[in-house]
């Protein structure tokens, strides 16, 4: 059962990429957007190689090193989804009377529960992976 599994994961995976490369070429017309200016193509070949080597820059890392630059840029992404979400709140506040003129107040107001649960999910995961990685070292 477990290869059976394995084989549907990545038939679906293959699947999803094919669909979007299909999806890009003919739709899209991904190629024709980056024969139309020589300064994409070489945008996209700088963010490819700096991408490849800060990557191999980070494997290259201690494991101490590679572990809080991993639990720094998670508790960025977690405050960073904060800020968002207040900035949702605030904004939802002071537009409530024209959103409410426009008819659009309950459909904001259930996307801001859902990113309040997105929220929520987020501090859960931090909260977890920091337990996971640092949690034990105080025991003893």
């Amino acid at each position: 059962m477990r290869h059976f599994k394995h084989i549907i994961i990545w038939a679906v995976i293959a699947l999803g990429v094919a669909w979007q490369l299909c999806h890009w070429y003919f739709v899209d017309e991904g190629p024709a957007y980056f024969a139309s200016d020589w300064r994409r193509l070489l945008f996209l070949a700088v963010i490819s190689v700096g991408g490849g080597l800060a990557t191999l820059a980070f494997m290259r890392l201690p494991d101490t090193a590679r572990q809080r630059l991993t639990t720094t840029s998670f508790a960025i992404g977690t405050v960073s989804v904060t800020w968002c979400f207040g900035y949702f709140v605030w904004q939802f506040v002071r537009l409530r009377s024209f959103l409410a003129e426009i008819g659009d107040l309950w459909i904001l107001a259930l996307i801001g529960i859902g990113f309040l649960v997105l929220l929520a999910f987020v501090w859960f995961s931090f909260w977890r992976y920091c337990q996971r990685i640092y949690g034990h070292r105080h025991a003893a």
